[in-house]
């Protein structure tokens, strides 16, 4: 009888099982059953149980076939340690700190994954309330049937419902909404990560049949075709309509579904924040952000009583994994120091402490009507948007629908009612605005929300806070800082500038408020602040305790409001050691010698990026003979500019910047790529293209295509995964493609090559931390490169250099490169010579009794030097035959 081999895996709740004859059934159990295998005499198999299985003991049992070498038994129960609970990912949540008697409540940002799947069905039906949907862009008219993705511009708001839904079995599926002559429906169906009303990789189809009483229908043969699902995948389908006023409708309307044998959908329940009162076990007491415990708790009836009370948040989908958070109540006089966060970075790295706070107080600015800005996509903050709430005074916002977004404090001049008008802004974007006063948070309702509005109609219609059509009178109050949020009701996809302008009561303007900037202390209590703002980073700042971040530990730092610095928030700034460093060995020469660093460390693959840009007033004309070419060269593999060495390549795009002024050259326009000799050589007339609609913006701008040999821009390129360096060719001409002349109507102004590559070399850097590499590969010879502080090996001395992995550059080796000083060669005894009493003959040889190897030698008559140097070689030397004269010999240490 030979049993199984039962292997745990440590690093999971999983085993790893061998059957040892050939016909054994296996069958393991922990909590549940998790599966059974026949063996063949070599068959392996993995089985896992549920997460969260305790550590304890697997039960097999094996039993044999008749004529099978194993004889026929059962063990139920073999000793086998198994796993610890699987960690999970708990929601993020924010607890609340209070004075007796007030108010708060806790909160959580996290998006939980779907909860609960309902029966299986062949239909979905919806219902719609035009007071209480959300809006979103309507895809693109007449998008009958389609599968690429679009939406309309101008922005055409309308009312949605989103259903999220898995199908039972994986194939095809026909969608079809019930006809109705009293809507003209719409509809689309996704996968994460797409929002309702824009385009991302998840989309899959759309349809909306142009018109009342022909409803539309996804996949199939009216329907663009097969539309395959997978089961197990969460989708989401979006009804809505083409045209109905706002895209209101009220009432129900049904989707008919046909699929594969056995293929249905389940309603997927979306997923919510639940808020237990023990860490595990027992049921919750509420769901949603933000909650409120008092009075919900009966441990919590009211807020008259000092104390901390821990709850904790847990998605719907998985109520084991709970976050704690504090509810604390704290007595009257006690300070509420100001929100802050510490931050953890691996040695050599960098980190700022950061707070949400707006401390009290601040400097005025002049008086004024009106309130100026813009986003900037590439740093403005973002926060979860308003919910559509066209003129209205209450509060509410899409879950994990970042917008980004300008905060400008202000007061006003004079108590009354104001009315803020945010210009018109000629089709750039959909604005959004709301006005509070604390304690509101970014994104989370509050006491202090005042007004919101986003005039949900096409863009050139901004939003109004207060009078009749800003759902009437708002007053302010002088003295009182409020919060303007200027933002928008899509995520931006330019950067904009807008203007909100303000009439007010008489005398009544405002005056912007510059906040007061939170302070940072060393100390919990005395001392004066070492610095001010949020990112503070405290490093190398006037703080002896933490003058780099090479050094792993812990430094707490306080922060405070000037107004009242006796109240302090502590945070830390926590620095882990690295767990691996690539191993570096460096390098000793003499003076005006030779040698690199070397690693033997192969890196993780690190993704990377090279930017190479050309520039020159390209002019289109109807042959490339007459266009001004623009010429760009890519650095070589391992020098600045290029990409390091032994990097895999894999991809190379370029970005075009032009202008235009007839927007129908775009499918006009030809480039001919010439690349390098030494990438491929061969000439490519492509039409570059942007795989979003096909053709790039008509105007000017920028847009991006593929450099594809195969003249192909909407696939992969072809290129070979190898070093693009060289110089390429671009030049340019328009065609009658679309009708039209060739007419010199655009203008290019500037060409970026992007390579992209991955690498798994060492980079080398002259600092510890900080910094950009300046060269890359296992072997590096820091001579002469750019940056390196080391111009030629003349000068003795040690240079140290660091060596680091791409990715996680900031644990990093030193390796030094040592130049020594030369050491003059040994002296050795002149040889031969004598007297030669005639002018016939070839000379007496001359040479040395001894030589030093690695030197070299050379005779000379007086300064001038005889004959060709010798190099020594540890014996006797020889110059050679030499008439009568006096001779010197100098080693070559002595004569470079």
């Amino acid at each position: 009888m030979r049993e199984p081999t039962v292997t745990p895996n440590p690093n999971g709740c999983s085993v790893t099982v061998t059957a040892a004859c050939s016909g054994d059934r296996i069958t393991l159990s922990g909590n549940t059953a998790v599966g059974t295998i026949t063996g063949d005499g070599t068959n392996v198999a993995t089985f896992t149980v549920d997460p969260g299985q305790p550590v304890g003991t697997i039960d097999y049992s094996v039993s044999g076939v008749v004529g099978s070498p194993c004889a026929a038994f059962t063990n139920d129960d073999i000793p086998t340690p198994f796993c610890d609970a699987i960690p999970c990912t708990p929601p993020d949540a924010t607890g609340v700190e209070i004075l007796v008697g007030g108010t708060g409540s806790l909160t959580s940002s996290s998006v939980c994954p779907p909860g609960s799947l309902g029966a299986p069905t062949s239909t979905i039906t919806v219902t719609g309330n035009s007071a209480t949907d959300p809006t979103a862009n309507m895809p693109a008219a007449f998008i009958t049937n389609s599968t690429p993705c679009g939406f309309a511009i101008p922005e055409r708001l309308r009312l949605y419902i989103a259903t999220t839904f898995q199908v039972t079995v994986t194939g095809d599926y026909v969608f079809t909404m019930a006809d109705d002559l009293g809507y003209d429906g719409m509809g689309y169906i996704f996968t994460s990560p797409m929002v309702p009303g824009t385009c991302g990789a998840g989309f899959i189809r759309a349809d909306d049949d142009s018109g009342p009483g022909s409803e539309p229908e996804l996949g199939g043969g009216d329907g663009a075709g097969v539309m395959t699902l997978t089961a197990g995948t969460t989708y989401t389908l979006v009804s809505t309509t083409w045209g109905i006023g706002a895209g209101g409708v009220d009432g129900s309307f049904t989707w008919n579904i046909t699929g594969p044998p056995m293929g249905q959908v389940q309603t997927v329940t979306p997923g919510v924040i639940e808020w237990y009162v023990a860490a595990s076990g027992g049921a919750s007491i509420g769901t949603g952000s933000p909650f409120n415990p008092v009075g919900v708790d009966p441990e919590l009836p009211n807020t008259n009583t000092p104390g901390t009370t821990t709850y904790y948040a847990a998605c719907s989908g998985d109520p084991t994994c709970r976050t704690p958070v504090d509810f604390v109540i704290l007595p009257e006089g006690t300070c509420i120091p100001p929100p802050a966060t510490g931050v953890t970075i691996t040695a050599g790295g960098e980190g700022s402490l950061t707070s949400g706070a707006v401390c009290p107080g601040g400097t005025l600015g002049d008086a004024t009507t009106f309130i100026s800005g813009s986003w900037d996509i590439a740093t403005s903050p973002t926060a979860d948007k308003q919910l559509t709430s066209t003129n209205s005074t209450t509060c509410s916002y899409v879950a994990a629908t970042p917008i980004h977004y300008v905060a400008t404090q202000f007061q006003v001049t004079t108590t009354g009612n104001y009315i803020f008008t945010m210009a018109d802004n000629d089709l750039d974007y959909d604005g959004m605005g709301y006005i509070f006063t604390s304690p509101m948070v970014l994104g989370t309702c509050g006491a202090g929300f005042i007004r919101g509005d986003d005039d949900s109609e096409v863009i050139d219609n901004e939003p109004q806070l207060g009078g009749a059509g800003g759902a009437g009178v708002m007053t302010l109050t002088a003295g009182v800082t409020y919060t303007l949020i200027s933002t928008t009701f899509e995520l931006l996809d330019a950067n904009a500038s807008f203007t909100w302008n303000i009439t007010g009561p008489v005398g009544g303007q405002i005056q912007i408020v510059t906040p007061t900037a939170i302070e940072w202390y060393t100390g919990a209590v005395g001392g004066s602040p070492i610095g001010s703002g949020s990112p503070f980073n405290p490093v190398g700042v006037d703080d002896p305790a933490l003058p780099n971040t090479l050094t792993p530990g812990t430094t707490v730092y306080y922060a405070a409001c000037p107004d009242d610095p006796t109240c302090r928030r502590p945070v830390n700034f926590v620095i882990e050691a690295c767990e691996s460093f690539p191993q570096a060995t460096g390098v000793t020469i003499n003076a005006g010698g030779s040698g690199q660093l070397t690693s033997s460390t192969v890196c993780a693959p690190a993704p990377g990026s090279v930017s190479n840009t050309g520039s020159g007033g390209a002019s289109f004309s109807a042959s490339y003979v007459d266009g001004v070419p623009i010429s760009i060269t890519v650095p070589a593999e391992g020098t600045p500019g290029g990409i390091p060495l032994g990097a895999t390549v894999s991809g190379v795009t370029v970005e075009i910047t032009y202008t235009s002024s007839n927007g129908s050259w775009r499918s006009e326009l030809r480039t001919r790529v010439t690349p390098p000799v030494g990438y491929n050589a061969q000439v490519n007339d492509i039409q570059p293209k942007t795989n979003a609609n096909g053709t790039p913006p008509g105007s000017g701008g920028v847009f991006t295509g593929l450099i594809d040999p195969n003249s192909n821009p909407t696939t992969a390129p072809a290129w070979p995964a190898t070093d693009p360096a060289g110089t390429w060719l671009f030049e340019f001409r328009e065609t009658t493609d679309d009708g039209g002349a060739a007419v010199q109507d655009a203008n290019i102004t500037n060409i970026t090559i992007n390579v992209t590559y991955a690498s798994t070399a060492v980079e080398w850097y002259t600092s510890a931390s900080g910094g950009s590499p300046i060269g890359s590969g296992s072997s590096f010879n820091p001579v002469g490169v750019e940056d390196s502080g080391l111009p030629n090996t003349f000068t003795p001395g040690t240079t140290i250099f660091y060596a680091a992995c791409a990715d996680n550059p900031t644990c990093r080796t030193a390796a030094s490169f040592v130049i020594l000083p030369c050491a003059p060669p040994e002296r050795f005894t002149v040889t031969g010579g004598g007297i030669l009493c005639t002018t016939e003959g070839n000379g007496v040889l001359v040479g040395l009794d001894d030589s030093q190897l690695g030197a070299t030698y050379q005779l000379f008559l007086g300064m001038t030097a005889v004959g060709d140097p010798v190099d020594g070689t540890g014996n006797p030397i020889s110059f050679g035959p030499q008439f009568a004269s006096w001779y010197l010999h100098g080693g070559s240490h002595y004569f470079l």
